[in-house]
């Protein structure tokens, strides 16, 4: 999603603009952002982290497994690593960054909405947040020359720019002081599907956070995971998986989409509106479902090491 998790879904659908939900709009444009971290339910370390690449992404691919986990008594915290606002005026953003801007709709700093749409998903979750500083890659360049890291759409789902080779680490250790000694928290990560690069990104600095013994599992990255191949050449970037099936009823979907319908500025770009968005997760969540043999009607998957 460069801003969003689906980007590459996004640019073979419509374009059409989705409005933020009236429940989710109040005050967006008029409050003060809220502190960085926002530890609401994290009175201890919180028994869940789930690392999103954007603001979005964990909501997007996990927000009925969330609405579970609170309905448990468990914590659950998201770690968002891409939130850094937008560079500007000057110097100018590349015309991939111009196009999803115009997109977006959401003014010359996006990303100062974008995580006020966040807290709110995740106030509506029952979650509590931490938003790291570092920039999407639509807006990221090379230290020495300046050329944009990742200028097209191409280079967004390609390889990760050697340049950010070290990024996974310093990622992984900016998460780890929320995961406690091996044990105490399972980190929730995205698989990778569709290839965007800071997926992969995050993908690999939770697999340094399993080296240190996390518990780790990887979550379908939704809606990335529903076009066909994509899910199947991320299982194929990683050792031997095992599915694990989150399994719902129709309340815990219709909370999971009330959420997800926060991130108004994201929906035409991603989904091409609400309303495809919510016909989109309610039939993946029913096929999921379906193919596992799930005794409730809806299901989110999850994938584990052995």
């Amino acid at each position: 999603m460069p801003g969003t998790a689906a980007l590459h879904t996004s640019l073979s659908r419509s374009w059409s603009r989705a409005t933020i939900p009236r429940h989710c709009t109040a005050g967006v444009r008029e409050r003060q952002e809220e502190p960085r971290s926002m530890r609401d339910h994290l009175s201890s370390r919180p028994q869940h982290l789930f690392l999103s690449p954007h603001l979005d992404d964990a909501v997007f691919s996990c927000g009925g497994q969330m609405v579970l986990l609170r309905g448990q008594g468990a914590s659950v915290h998201v770690v968002t690593a891409f939130t850094g606002n937008a560079p500007g005026p000057e110097p100018p953003l590349s015309d991939f960054a111009v196009l999803l801007h115009a997109l977006w709709d959401a003014g010359d700093n996006p990303f100062a909405l974008r995580r006020e749409e966040d807290w709110r998903a995740l106030r509506l979750l029952g979650a509590s947040g931490t938003h790291l500083s570092h920039q999407d890659a639509i807006y990221r360049r090379a230290s020495v020359s300046g050329a944009w890291l990742y200028p097209d759409h191409p280079a967004i789902f390609g390889r990760i720019a050697p340049e950010e080779a070290a990024l996974p680490r310093a990622l992984a250790q900016e998460c780890a002081p929320l995961c406690g000694a091996p044990g105490e928290t399972v980190v929730h990560a995205p698989l990778g599907a569709g290839s965007h690069v800071d997926h992969q990104l995050v993908r690999a600095a939770a697999l340094l956070l399993g080296e240190a013994g996390h518990a780790l599992r990887f979550y379908e990255d939704f809606p990335y995971s529903e076009e066909a191949g994509d899910l199947e050449a991320a299982l194929a970037d990683l050792p031997p998986l095992r599915p694990i099936i989150i399994a719902y009823d129709e309340e815990v979907l219709r909370a999971r989409l009330a959420a997800m319908a926060c991130y108004g500025s994201q929906l035409g770009a991603v989904f091409g509106g609400e309303e495809r968005m919510r016909d989109l997760t309610r039939a993946y969540a029913a096929r999921l479902a379906q193919v596992s043999g799930a005794a409730l009607p809806y299901a989110e998957r999850e994938w584990v090491l052995g």
